[in-house]
């Protein structure tokens, strides 16, 4: 199964993402970070100062590496482009969101930009066009290990919907349980220990 986390930066996408690979040993793909190491680049956008990412190229480099992990979590601001089985889009109250992106040093510009996005809902806005299963998860006033619970239990009602995907998902092992059987996963069994809170 293939995982996509997206939303505004300053959702809290990478610190969620890492507790939920960490609680269900799902390996964890950081898009950027990938991008930025193989140059999955299309070129530069001076006006925001930043490069854009080749987003055909790195779902390229998502299906290789899921070819090998067959259970994947993905996660970055563009996550929702690329082909996933569910797209959880990461929201967070604007007034929040500005908080932890004056904490990161971001400039005026730049939050005032982010945070118009999350208000209009950009991520989730796009990932609807693109015709994405969808599931959103509210992080302000939130422990990320509480938001990786939150979307695994989402997670398991998608699979429990799908009758398929039963046979081939399990929450709490990514190994092939049939029947599937909602007993099997218990997050006593698990730990997000080294996850600490939103940037």
């Amino acid at each position: 199964m293939l995982v996509a986390i997206s939303g505004t930066p300053g959702t809290g996408k990478t610190t969620v993402a890492d507790a939920l690979g960490l609680a269900l040993g799902w390996h964890v793909m950081h898009l950027n970070g990938i991008a930025r190491s193989k140059k999955l680049w299309l070129g530069r956008d001076r006006r925001r100062g930043c490069m854009v990412v080749d987003v055909e190229a790195l779902q390229e480099e998502v299906r290789r590496i899921q070819k090998k992990e067959r259970n994947l979590i993905i996660e970055s601001h563009y996550a929702h482009e690329m082909d996933a089985d569910v797209t959880v889009i990461l929201r967070c109250s604007p007034a929040e969101l500005r908080k932890r992106l004056e904490k990161k040093g971001w400039s005026k510009t730049k939050i005032d930009e982010n945070v118009e996005a999350e208000i209009m809902e950009v991520c989730r806005q796009e990932a609807w066009e693109l015709g994405r299963a969808i599931t959103d998860v509210e992080t302000a006033g939130k422990a990320p290990g509480d938001v990786a619970k939150e979307i695994a239990s989402k997670l398991l009602h998608h699979v429990c919907a799908i009758p398929d995907a039963r046979k081939a998902f399990s929450l709490n092992t990514g190994i092939i349980h049939t029947p599937f059987s909602r007993t099997a996963f218990s997050w006593n069994s698990v730990t997000t220990a080294g996850v600490t809170g939103f940037p």
